[in-house]
């Protein structure tokens, strides 16, 4: 039982974690950018943030239920996660989104350059939480794995799998 209550606190830690870098981005996004951002990459660019703020708070809601060590809930905080993976790696960090960035400063002020910058900082800061709360949610998967069949989940018809 012990193992399950060091990976509950793990899980939780490491959500408070990600939930903080994120926050970090979205207020660089949100509220630091430059006063002239009638564009539309700056509105892709935050809804990409708000995708990855759902996700987040989809963590941490899971995390902070007081029956977060059951099974089907953690398979709700890891399907959160899977989706904070992709709107982070896959909308935030890949090349595209990136590359518009960093083309939508060259051609603006300087102030532009230097918000894109504390922009990408931003995202880099996310990476290894990202990561952490991965292996927070592999190690909860590990320790209820031990438990054997009282954390199985059950079945709607009340049978365990």
């Amino acid at each position: 039982m012990t193992v399950v209550l060091n990976s509950q606190e793990q899980l939780a830690e490491a959500a408070t974690r990600l939930w903080e870098a994120v926050m970090e981005l979205a207020v660089t996004v949100f509220e630091d950018h430059p006063a002239d951002t009638n564009l539309v990459m700056i509105d892709d660019l935050m809804e990409r943030v708000s995708e990855l703020q759902g996700a987040c708070d989809a963590i941490r809601r899971g995390v902070d239920r007081p029956d977060s060590g059951r099974a089907d809930v953690l398979a709700v905080v890891d399907e959160a996660a899977d989706a904070a993976v992709i709107a982070y790696w896959r909308d935030l960090r890949s090349y595209r989104p990136i590359f518009e960035l960093r083309r939508a400063a060259r051609m603006r002020s300087p102030e532009w350059r230097g918000w894109a910058t504390g922009v990408e900082q931003a995202l880099e800061h996310c990476a290894q939480p990202i990561d952490d709360m991965r292996a927070a949610i592999r190690a909860a998967w590990q320790a209820l794995s031990l438990l054997g069949t009282s954390s199985r989940v059950t079945e709607p018809g009340g049978h365990c799998d």
